[in-house]
């Protein structure tokens, strides 16, 4: 299993790729500014391979705080390079 750290998952591409990483069998890490959507999109996903979380890419400290946040969705270690 791979842990996928995706954006943009609210609609299109995004979502899409979300939904197939995850029928695959992979971990998954949502983001999105519309956190609403995510949240909607992820609702019947196993909460121990998914992890939800706002993120505007635009934006760099929020991209910081949102890796800073992070809980693996797994008990698989993983580590964020800058």
């Amino acid at each position: 299993m791979k842990i996928v750290f995706l954006t943009g998952c609210a609609n299109g591409i995004g979502r899409h790729l979300a939904t197939v990483f995850y029928q695959r069998g992979d971990a998954v890490v949502v983001t999105d500014v519309d956190e609403t959507r995510i949240r909607e999109l992820t609702t019947t996903w196993d909460a121990d391979r998914v992890l939800v979380a706002r993120l505007d890419v635009r934006n760099l400290a929020n991209w910081q705080a949102t890796c800073m946040n992070l809980t693996p969705p797994t008990s698989t270690s993983f580590s964020i390079s800058t």
